[in-house]
């Protein structure tokens, strides 16, 4: 194929050719451009993934708990808050009162615990839960039953490694009402693992 150029209204090349403008040429450009940012979204996402797997990116999940009273959403025994698979390092655990906890009325007073399946005090030991009010970061047994505007994280809470399901334990009595989220910030220290909410 020959090419011609054209230059104002007048063909340089003589032959019946293919025309180089200059809306060709930013077309190609543009298809350019648009490969090269393909190239380094797949490169990003392929360092990204590798920084990752490494543990060297720290993660977050989070879930949110409404007690009802009902199997795993406040009767007494075990609420599921995070699946853990493979060995993790806990950066950061920060639980929440989105709304005041409740109960039924019953005697003992119910409490509640944060920790793994295995260590079910690991972050938090038995805390009243009528001492956990809207507003409140949730980081100690002896919660303070007010709102705090902020607080020091405090060591139980902080770098801990885990190969068990991070869960809450409901002691005593039911928790029938009220909202908890827990936000954990983790990496990974085994090839395969991870921190997922439990639905």
């Amino acid at each position: 194929m020959t090419i011609g150029i054209e230059r104002g209204s007048v063909r340089v090349s003589g032959m019946d050719a293919d025309v180089i403008t200059a809306a060709a040429i930013a077309t190609d450009a543009i298809t350019a451009d648009g490969l090269a940012a393909d190239a380094v979204d797949e490169i990003a996402a392929d360092v990204w993934s590798a920084l990752v797997s490494l543990g060297a990116i720290p993660q977050r999940a989070t879930k949110t708990v409404t007690f009802t009273g009902a199997a795993g959403l406040g009767a007494v025994g075990n609420v599921p808050l995070f699946t853990v698979i493979g060995e993790v390092e806990i950066l950061r655990i920060v639980p929440y009162v989105v709304a005041s906890l409740t109960e039924p009325g019953g005697q003992p007073a119910p409490t509640l615990s944060l920790g793994v399946t295995n260590a079910l005090a690991l972050f938090i030991a038995a805390t009243p839960i009528l001492d956990m009010d809207t507003g409140e970061f949730w980081t100690e047994a002896t919660a303070g039953n007010v709102a705090n505007s902020g607080v020091l994280i405090p060591a139980a809470l902080k770098d801990v490694a885990v190969t068990s399901d991070i869960v809450g334990t409901v002691i005593d009595n039911p928790v029938n009402g009220g909202t908890l989220r827990v936000d954990v910030y983790w990496r990974n220290l085994s090839s395969v693992s991870s921190v997922v909410a439990v639905p």
